[in-house]
């Protein structure tokens, strides 16, 4: 599946793109890597009292995409990074 030429000059894979969109469309906050996970849609929201081990375990798979998604673009120098009082936010630069 073709990628954009941005994704391509940047060397990040589709998930990253989507947290760097997601950053970018809401530059003026930061957010902890389980709030773009939840930002993007990314952990289910089971109906109900009970737990869902599968949606559970499907949405950790997801989150640590995201978490490995944000250090990567942090190295990049794409996105800022700063922990504040223990939680790591991470933030659009342009």
């Amino acid at each position: 599946m073709p990628i954009k030429r941005e994704q391509f000059d940047q060397g990040i894979d589709d998930m990253q793109a989507k947290v760097l969109d997601f950053l970018k469309s809401r530059r003026s906050e930061a957010f902890t890597a389980s709030e773009v996970a939840d930002g993007l849609g990314l952990i289910p929201r089971p109906p109900g009292q009970g737990i869902d081990w599968g949606s559970a375990i499907f949405a950790l798979g997801r989150m640590l995409s995201v978490d490995e998604g944000l250090s990567s673009l942090a190295a990049k120098g794409l996105i800022e990074a700063k922990t504040i009082k223990g939680h790591r936010y991470y933030s659009s630069k342009s």
